[in-house]
């Protein structure tokens, strides 16, 4: 990345309110894990320690179109 994209990127975000930057992170994160298939994001979730919502998820019917 070129310094002036970094540096703009940096004064970007520091322009945005709490608000801003969720709506940022959500969209961000919802394209990164939309890119990985069913069984990749399962993966990942589970090695990052968060096996325990996918369980609670499942128990609860909210994956219930993915098993």
């Amino acid at each position: 990345m070129s310094t002036v994209a970094s540096l703009y990127a940096e004064i970007s975000v520091d322009r945005m309110d709490l608000q801003a930057l969720r709506k940022l992170a959500y969209k961000h994160l919802t394209n990164y894990y939309g890119g990985m298939t069913d069984d990749e994001l399962i993966d990942h979730i589970k090695e990052m320690g968060d096996g325990d919502i996918l369980e609670d998820s499942w128990q609860t019917g909210l994956f219930y179109n993915i098993v």
